[in-house]
């Protein structure tokens, strides 16, 4: 399911909050992995590096959002990439 943001930050939106708390609420006992996108421009390893922090705070707040809906920390896998916009969240059994 694809998590909105707003370019260039990690703040998660409430829309984006909403949509992670009804799919804490369906997971049953799957595992939520997370993945934030970090909007790189370019292949430049400085713009990489970059775009990955972005990408790593974006997945730590869906998360965080996920935790507080009631999913153990346990239960969430996070990672991030360089390249895309946004998030991502599936269930993986």
């Amino acid at each position: 399911m694809p998590i909105g943001f707003e370019p260039g930050s990690a703040v998660l939106p409430r829309t984006s909050r909403d949509a992670l708390k009804q799919l804490a609420l369906r997971r049953q006992k799957a595992t939520v992995l997370v993945t934030g996108f970090g909007e790189a421009a370019s292949p430049d390893p400085t713009a990489q590096s970059g775009a990955l922090t972005l990408a790593l705070s974006r997945a730590q707040a869906m998360a965080a959002a996920l935790t507080a809906a009631g999913v153990p920390g346990a239960s969430i896998r996070a990672d991030g990439e360089a390249s895309g916009r946004g998030g991502a969240v599936r269930l993986v059994e």
